[in-house]
């Protein structure tokens, strides 16, 4: 195995193990890389496979038990003992083994939450594990476990709070009746404003039945006809 040719370029990011194996570890997990070519994965609460991984490296010639142990942050006792677990009894012996009584737990609420707000400056799995003196797995499994935290939209321009008047104040318009006056202008787009009576606009939808039920010609005939408005300015009077 240690006698190939490598290639050319190693995974971005990798800790070299030796001449012919990397390993490419985050928080989404592990892989070995081997001439470049990935050898073996694991998720990150998989800790079987990676000391599967760490095992089939000393096995194969690939790496030496020393080598392993640095790449992995480990001792080589404690490879050397993963390699005898394996050799014992197979996969099923790199299980980890069974605690006795538990004291009491290091994830006290305090800790969740100095976790929570390292997680959400950025930092890694790993950085926070070695900053509270927890295990990655540890962190991972409070992680896990909680939504991420919200992010704060940015906050915007205070809405205006004036009231609106029950009846809108129309558009000053001026210029544009001497226009139309003066035969210049034949038609102008209309002007909506806001007012606190506006929602109820929506009454006059009623008006075409009225006219079609003879209620408006019966209006007329009982309070008269409602006197035009003026569209222009006397000039003169007399009397």
């Amino acid at each position: 195995m240690r006698q190939g040719q490598p290639l050319p370029l190693r995974p971005a990011g990798s800790v070299t193990v030796s001449e012919a194996a990397d390993l490419f570890e985050t928080d989404e997990g592990g892989a070995v890389f081997v001439w470049g070519m990935a050898a073996s994965c694991w998720a990150p609460e998989d800790v079987v496979a990676r000391r599967l991984a760490a095992v089939q490296l000393v096995v194969t010639g690939v790496a030496t038990q020393v080598e392993v142990a640095a790449a992995l942050a480990t001792t080589d006792v404690t490879v050397r003992r993963w390699l005898g677990a394996w050799r014992d009894g197979g996969v099923s012996a790199l299980e980890p083994a069974q605690r006795g009584p538990r004291g009491p737990s290091k994830l006290s609420p305090e800790v969740v939450e100095l976790i929570v707000g390292r997680r959400a400056t950025g930092a890694s799995l790993a950085t926070i594990g070695a900053e509270l003196g927890l295990s990655q797995n540890s962190v991972s499994r409070v992680l896990s476990g909680r939504p991420p935290a919200p992010i704060a939209p940015p906050p915007g321009p205070e809405a205006p709070t004036t009231a609106l008047v029950p009846l809108a104040r129309p558009e000053a318009r001026s210029d544009e009746r001497q226009a139309a006056r003066r035969g210049e202008l034949a038609g102008a787009p209309p002007v909506i404003c806001e007012g606190a009576g506006l929602s109820v606009a929506g009454a006059l939808v009623i008006l075409p039945a009225l006219a079609i039920t003879g209620l408006v010609e019966a209006a007329e005939h009982v309070y008269g006809t409602a006197r035009p408005p003026s569209t222009g300015s006397a000039r003169s009077c007399w009397r």
